[in-house]
């Protein structure tokens, strides 16, 4: 085969024919390919360049991009596949962030991974050997089943649109300690939609932020050395074990509806709803021995009773009907409530200087 050495604009235009650039020494400056010229369907784009190359306008039904140095576009251009899309970098960035550009399915390998998508998306594997992963998508955003997405550094997923999913499903990590050695932070993002991951999907970070209108978690959540945060506007449902061990950790829950836990593995809790109650359906709540006071405070109800509870600092209850259960010793500190319901398996002791009101009823066994 030939190569091609382009040190300026390579401008290909085909009606509907595959383009096939693949020699290894290929080395290209910018390159804007159009596979629609006269054609309603696109076709297949293939590109490699020994070193960096920069993308234009490109118009393909699928894209496949080889280079040993930065995948990035000219400003103001669109890359659109409307297939699969893998980007394969050694030793640079893959960088395709214009805001019209338009993907289906995106496979990426590269130092660092920066995405956007005028509307949905869906991603295979994604790893930033070197550095994050950041991707933005004005529709909903998918990770597909069994597709890791890996960073040595910050993980960032994002869709921005109304009603919008950000979802994972199946046996998939979203890590970003996949080195070990310096892990970034996680944050998966629909502020104006729904988050939500399946049972087998696995969210870990040196700390892990989830946000949006709803947050809906099966999977597991876990910050290796800070703290997890979910803030949901509506409802926010952890059916998955969250923990958050490290010193000075915390695992807090903010919601403008409804909170369900069952396993919560943490230094101390706060979970506090502004439109409803707060439930424990299964698992485990366990906090560290010490003074670190955890606050659970609903509008409704409050209801922690599981039989392997294990609460080892001072926990604060604010509710209506209130219920908290614990296999050892349990402190209170305050609470407000109409009733307060205690099942505990060791000594119950309230922390001092702190007041415990209950309109209604108490009872301690």
């Amino acid at each position: 085969g030939s190569t091609i050495t382009l040190t300026g604009l390579g401008d290909l235009t085909t009606s509907g024919d595959t383009v096939t650039l693949t020699e290894t020494d290929n080395d290209f400056a910018t390159v804007t390919v159009d596979t629609t010229a006269g054609m309603s369907a696109a076709a297949d784009v293939a590109i490699t360049d020994a070193n960096a190359v920069e993308l234009g306008d490109i118009d393909a039904a699928s894209l496949t991009v080889i280079a040993g140095g930065d995948v990035t576009q000219t400003m103001g251009t669109r890359v659109s596949s409307t297939g699969a899309t893998t980007l394969t970098v050694t030793g640079g960035d893959a960088d395709l962030s214009n805001a019209a550009n338009d993907f289906a399915t995106v496979t990426a390998s590269a130092n660092n991974v920066t995405l956007t998508d005028t509307n949905a998306i869906t991603l295979q594997a994604v790893t930033a050997s070197a550095g994050s992963v950041t991707v933005t998508a004005a529709g909903d955003l998918t990770v597909e089943a069994g597709a890791d997405v890996l960073a040595t550094d910050d993980i960032t997923l994002e869709t921005t649109g109304a009603g919008a999913t950000l979802s994972a499903s199946g046996a998939t990590a979203i890590t970003a300690d996949s080195d070990t050695d310096d892990a970034g932070d996680v944050t998966l993002r629909a502020a104006v939609g729904t988050v939500q991951t399946a049972a087998g999907v696995a969210v870990r970070g040196a700390n892990a932020t989830l946000d949006g209108a709803t947050v809906t978690t099966s999977g597991t959540i876990t910050a290796t050395a800070g703290d997890v945060d979910v803030d949901a506007t509506g409802a926010a449902t952890l059916d998955g074990a969250v923990t958050a061990t490290a010193a000075g950790s915390t695992v807090t829950v903010d919601a403008g509806g409804e909170i369900i836990v069952t396993t919560i593995d943490a230094v101390q809790i706060s979970a506090e709803t502004t439109g409803g109650s707060i439930t424990q359906t299964s698992g485990a709540i366990t906090t560290a021995a010490g003074t670190d006071v955890s606050d659970f405070t609903a509008t409704a109800d409050v209801t922690l009773d599981q039989a392997g509870n294990d609460f080892g600092g001072p926990v604060d209850l604010t509710g209506q009907n209130t219920t908290i259960r614990d296999a050892n010793d349990l402190t209170l500190a305050d609470v407000d409530a109409s009733t307060l319901t205690v099942n505990a398996n060791g000594t119950v002791t309230q922390t001092a200087a702190t007041s415990l009101t209950v309109t209604t009823s108490t009872s301690v066994t």
